[in-house]
C-alpha cells in the first residue's frame, strides 16, 4: 500500500496521479474542511478512520497512557519529565494524533486498500507505517523538509538563550525591589506554606486585595487560619509592573519564581538541557504496531520536546528551597513540565515538605495529562496528594488514571465559587436564540461553519456568536467559506458580559469551553459539538442532563426542535439533575473543603 501525505490544496493533483491505477483508494481526513470531504465522497473515495464511540475512545486512551508510562519508565530523568511528550498535554503533544493516524493506516492495510490519502497527515507517522510494509510518499519539497529539520532547533536554541537571559534579568529586578524586605522577614525561620501560582497585573486590587487566577481566595483563607503563607508566582504579563505591586502589597508576601535562583544553577540547567539527547530503544507498540521510531522522530522534531523556561523551574524551586524553610508546597496539578520540575526540586532540596497538587481546571476526557498510565505513579514526579474540586473529577481521574491508593482527595472549587451566585432563569417559550460559545483556538472555526451551514439562513433561530478574547471573529472567519458567511444571519456579541449573553440565550452550543457549565448552572440547555476527535474535549462528557450532542453529519435544526419542545416537567427534572451534577463537580468552599490543604501527615480523605 502507498500512503500519500498531502495537504488539502495538493489533494486533487495527487488523486489524478493515482486514482486511475488504484482499484481501492481511501482517505484519512486529518484536518480538512466540509467542502473537501464532500468532494472526495462524490468521487467515490471513502473515508477510513478508527471508531470513535465511547468504548473505542476509552480503549484508545487506556492504551495511550500505558504506552507513555512504559516509555517514561525507560526514559526516566529530569529532562524527560520536562518534555511535552511526557506531560501528555493535549495542546502541546501531538502523540494522540500520530497514534490515531497510525491506527487508521493499519486499518487500511488490513482491509487491503492500495492507496491511502492522508489529508493533513503528520510526517511523523512514517517510521511506524513503514514497519507495516507501507510505501510512504511525501508531497512536500526538500526545502520544506530542511526547514522542518533546521528551524525548530534554531528556534529552540534561541529559547534556551533568551530564557536564561530573561530569568537572570528578572532575578536582578526582583531582588532589587524585594530582597531587603525579604531578608527582614526571614529572620523568622518558621516554615512557610508556599502557593505556586500565576501572577497578572490584575492579581492586585487597588484596595490592597489579591486575586488568584488559579486558587481563588485560598491564600487569604490560609493566612486567616494562622499559616505563614508565601505566594510564589510566575508573572505572565508586565513583569516590572507586577513586581512593583508585589513590593507595595502588604496583605500577603508575594515573590516571583526567579527571585531565588542562583546564576550557577541556571547555567548548569541550560547546559544539561543543551546536552540532552534522548533516544528510546525499547520495543514499544500501539495497536500492535511498533512506535519506537515514531517517538524518536517526534522527539527529534520538537528538539527533545522541552520548553526551556519550564525546565528552568527546577533551578527556580531549588533556589526557593535553599532560601526558605517549607512545610507545604501547593501548586496546580496538570502534570505540566514546570509542575514536575518543582516536585523534583523539592524532593531534592526540601524532602520533608508536603507537596499538594490542586486540580484547578475541568477534566475532559482529552485531558490525558491528568491520567497516569499503568504503574506510572510509582516513578513519575507526582505530588504527595492531588486535591480535586469535587467528587466527579476525582472519580474521572481515578477511572482513567492508574493512581495509587490515597493519592487523590476531594477539596473544593476555589475558582468556581462564583457559580453559586448563578441561578436558573425561567424558561422562555418558544425558544429561538442560540448562543455559540467559542474557545480561543483556531479549531472552533469548524463548529462555526457547521452551525452556519445548518441554521445560518433559518428565520426560526437567532445566532449569537461569543468569541474568546484571544481569537476575534475576523480571524475565525478566514477559515470559513465566504459565501456561507455572506448568506448567513448571525450577530457577534460585543461589549456584553457573559452572564448577559447566557441569560438571553435559549440554548448554548459549545465544543470544549467551560461556558457550558455556567450555562447549565443558569438552567440553559447545552449542545456539545463533537468534532469526531479521538478523545472528547467536552468538559461535561459524563453529564447527560439538559445536554445534547451533535456531529458534523447531524441536522442541527432537528436537535434544536427537540430541545425547544421538551416538556416543562421533563425540562425541570433535567435542570435539577444538571444542577446536582455541577454541585458534585465543584464543592462549596468550606472549612472541610480547605482542610486537606493544611493536613500535616498522610493524604486527607
Amino acid at each position: 500500500m502507498r500512503l500519500i501525505l498531502t495537504d488539502e490544496a495538493g489533494l486533487p493533483a495527487q488523486m489524478e496521479k493515482v486514482q486511475s491505477s488504484a482499484r481501492t483508494a481511501v482517505a484519512l481526513f486529518c484536518s480538512v474542511g466540509h467542502e473537501t470531504v464532500a468532494r472526495l465522497s462524490d468521487t467515490g473515495v471513502k473515508r477510513v478512520g478508527i471508531a470513535r464511540d465511547d468504548g473505542a475512545r476509552k480503549a484508545f486512551l487506556a492504551e495511550y497512557v500505558d504506552l507513555m508510562a512504559a516509555i517514561g519508565k525507560e526514559a526516566d530523568s529530569r529532562e524527560w519529565w520536562a518534555t511535552h511528550l511526557a506531560s501528555k498535554n493535549r495542546f502541546n503533544s501531538r502523540m494522540p494524533r500520530l497514534l490515531e493516524q497510525v491506527a487508521a493506516a493499519k486499518q487500511a492495510v488490513d482491509a487491503g486498500h492500495e492507496v491511502l490519502f492522508a489529508v493533513g497527515g503528520l510526517p511523523g507517522i512514517a517510521p511506524a507505517v513503514r514497519g507495516l510494509g507501507v510505501d510512504v510518499v511525501r508531497t512536500d519539497g526538500p526545502l520544506d523538509r530542511i526547514g522542518d529539520a533546521v528551524l525548530p532547533r534554531a528556534r529552540w536554541l534561541g529559547e534556551v538563550v533568551v530564557g536564561m537571559v530573561r530569568a537572570l534579568w528578572r532575578r536582578y529586578y526582583a531582588r532589587r525591589l524585594l530582597l531587603g524586605r525579604w531578608r527582614e522577614e526571614m529572620l523568622d525561620r518558621t516554615p512557610r506554606l508556599v502557593v505556586k501560582t500565576f501572577i497578572y497585573p490584575h492579581s492586585f486590587t487597588e484596595s490592597g486585595g489579591y486575586n488568584d487566577s488559579a486558587f481563588g481566595a485560598l491564600a487569604g483563607h490560609l493566612k486567616e487560619a494562622g499559616k505563614r503563607v508565601l505566594v510564589y508566582g510566575l508573572v505572565l504579563k508586565r513583569y516590572r509592573e507586577c513586581v512593583r505591586k508585589m513590593a507595595g502589597h502588604t496583605g500577603l508576601r508575594v515573590v516571583p519564581v526567579e527571585m531565588f535562583v542562583s546564576h550557577g544553577d541556571l547555567l548548569r540547567a541550560a547546559w544539561r538541557l543543551l546536552r540532552y539527547r534522548p533516544r528510546i530503544t525499547g520495543d514499544h507498540r500501539f495497536g500492535g504496531v511498533g512506535v519506537t521510531g515514531l517517538v524518536n522522530a517526534e522527539l527529534a522534531r520538537t528538539v527533545n520536546g522541552t520548553g526551556p523556561y519550564q525546565y528552568f523551574h527546577y533551578a527556580f524551586a531549588k533556589g526557593l528551597a535553599e532560601a526558605c524553610p517549607i512545610s507545604t508546597f501547593v501548586q496546580t496539578s496538570e502534570n505540566n513540565p514546570w509542575e514536575r520540575m518543582c516536585v523534583m526540586a523539592l524532593r531534592d532540596g526540601a524532602p520533608d515538605a508536603r507537596i499538594v497538587g490542586y486540580q484547578h481546571a475541568v477534566v475532559p476526557q482529552a485531558s490525558v495529562n491528568m491520567f497516569p498510565g499503568k504503574g506510572e505513579a510509582a516513578f513519575a514526579p507526582l505530588p504527595d496528594v492531588i486535591l480535586t474540586t469535587g467528587d466527579i473529577p476525582r472519580r474521572i481521574m481515578q477511572d482513567y488514571g492508574d493512581y495509587d491508593e490515597g493519592r487523590l482527595a476531594t477539596s473544593c472549587g476555589l475558582r468556581y465559587e462564583y457559580l453559586r451566585n448563578v441561578s436558573a432563569a425561567e424558561r422562555r417559550k418558544p425558544g429561538k436564540t442560540v448562543l455559540l460559545a467559542l474557545e480561543g483556538i483556531p479549531e472552533v472555526s469548524r463548529m462555526v461553519e457547521y452551525v452556519l451551514r445548518e441554521i445560518g439562513s433559518s428565520a426560526e433561530c437567532e445566532i449569537v456568536v461569543r468569541t474568546h478574547p484571544v481569537l476575534p471573529f475576523d480571524e475565525i472567519a478566514k477559515s470559513i467559506p465566504g459565501d456561507l458567511l455572506a448568506e448567513s444571519s448571525y450577530r457577534v456579541s460585543k461589549g456584553v458580559d457573559l452572564a448577559t449573553d447566557i441569560a438571553a440565550a435559549d440554548a448554548v452550543i459549545y465544543w470544549g469551553t467551560t461556558v457550558a457549565m455556567e450555562a447549565l448552572k443558569a438552567g440553559k440547555p447545552v449542545i456539545h459539538f463533537d468534532t469526531g476527535s479521538i478523545l472528547s474535549y467536552d468538559p461535561l462528557f459524563e453529564c447527560e442532563h439538559l445536554k445534547w450532542r451533535v456531529t458534523a453529519g447531524d441536522r442541527l435544526a432537528e436537535t434544536l426542535q427537540e430541545v425547544f419542545t421538551l416538556g416543562d416537567e421533563e425540562f425541570g427534572s433535567e435542570r435539577e439533575k444538571a444542577a446536582r451534577y455541577l454541585e458534585d463537580y465543584f464543592h462549596a468552599v468550606s472549612a472541610d473543603g480547605l482542610a486537606p490543604f493544611t493536613a500535616q501527615n498522610g493524604m486527607s480523605q
